[in-house]
């Protein structure tokens, strides 16, 4: 893990020489390889004594920040809270949709 951290400090300083990115930018990198070297011992033995359901409600929640995230790198702020709102919504709606499926054929059989 530290050699990843090292990489990681080491790219973001040469692409600051190069002046490929800005400092604030390099800042940010930094303060997020930081933070994750500080947290993720953490992370882990708090991962550990979890219960199942509620590591899985996490993971969701993360995997959805982290879809967001990459959205907004791509297409922007406002796209990536749109896609993420709508995709939230479809989730939420989906299992209602299915409820009404179920039933529409059960009480409103055609015959033939």
């Amino acid at each position: 893990m530290s050699e990843i951290l090292t990489l990681g400090i080491v790219a973001s300083g040469l692409l600051l020489m190069l002046g490929i990115l800005k400092s604030k930018t390099v800042f940010n990198i930094l303060f997020i390889i930081i933070l994750c070297a500080m947290l993720l011992p953490f992370a882990a033995s708090f991962g550990k004594g979890m219960d199942s359901w509620l590591l899985l409600v996490f993971c969701v929640i993360f995997g959805l920040l982290v879809l967001q995230g990459f959205t907004a790198l791509i297409f922007g702020r406002r796209a990536a809270d749109s896609a993420v709102g709508s995709l939230i919504a479809n989730l939420l709606l989906a299992p209602l949709r299915i409820l009404i499926g179920i039933f529409r054929a059960l009480f409103f059989r055609r015959t033939i």
